[in-house]
């Protein structure tokens, strides 16, 4: 089954110096499914129970997290190691990564932003990306159902 189907549609025809030109525009609907994202969200490590909390009450259960190291804002911190000054610039975080409705972004950018966020440098970032379809490996199923 196709999610999505794609519908041209001739939408102008105009006449220049005699001339006729057609205008081809093309249109994507979106029939059968659902759009979906995908989420990344990159926190502390401390955060992570209570945002897996968070996410399970709003509905969402699966996620994928990955223990990544970065920069930012944050600068790393100073630690000492044998007596010698050490700048760490690469600090630990966690990453989750779910793929949900499009429907459900706001709402879970939202619950985010307020379990995770201390106002400090340092509570992250989301990234949200356009997710083109989704399959069940098992099943075969697609799209939303495949979420």
């Amino acid at each position: 089954m196709k999610i999505i189907n794609y519908i041209s549609v001739l939408l102008i025809i105009i006449q220049i110096n005699g001339m006729i030109i057609a205008i081809l525009i093309h249109y994507i609907i979106l029939l059968g499914g659902m759009r979906m994202k995908k989420l990344e969200i990159i926190i502390r490590a401390e955060k992570m129970e209570s945002l897996k909390q968070a996410l399970d009450e709003i509905g969402i259960k699966g996620m994928t997290v990955v223990a990544v190291m970065g920069c930012g804002n944050q600068k790393g911190r100073l630690e000492i190691y044998r007596g010698t000054e050490i700048t760490l610039n690469l600090l630990h975080k966690l990453k989750i990564e779910i793929v949900i409705a499009d429907d459900l972004v706001d709402k879970v950018v939202k619950k985010t932003r307020d379990v995770v966020g201390t106002g400090k440098v340092g509570d992250g970032k989301i990234f949200i990306f356009n997710v083109e379809n989704a399959i069940r490996i098992r099943t075969g199923e697609e799209g939303d159902a495949a979420i």
